[in-house]
């Protein structure tokens, strides 16, 4: 390595992201949430990124109730239209995305 110049991690680099898109307003992501994290290189990099050697994670959290979302739940941001809306209480922590975990005829779930 060249002086100066230090080895950015994976980590590093998705706090960095993730940082300059809630300073701009970005993060978490609002609308049309599936097509951003498959196309942007970016946010396809943070969806797959392997967090086995990370602080930060994709882990499974619960939406809280609150005044605003008195049931804790939204809308499942990959497998829900504008026409049919499955409801409900997960979301990644690290990407701020609802998932479901229902799993579909495939054996699969929004969430995996």
């Amino acid at each position: 390595s060249e002086a100066g110049t230090e080895a950015v991690t994976e980590e590093e680099l998705i706090k960095k992201i993730i940082r300059e898109r809630k300073m701009g307003g970005y993060w978490p992501i609002k609308r049309n949430t599936a097509n951003k994290f498959a196309s942007d290189p970016e946010l396809k990099m943070i969806r797959l990124s392997d967090d086995s050697k990370m602080d930060i994670k994709h882990e499974m959290k619960k939406h809280e109730k609150t005044s605003t979302n008195t049931r804790g739940v939204a809308g499942c941001k990959l497998c829900c239209t504008g026409h049919s809306n499955r409801t409900v209480r997960t979301y990644c922590d690290l990407c701020k995305v609802t998932l479901c975990t229902k799993r579909n005829p495939e054996g699969l779930s929004c969430w995996e």
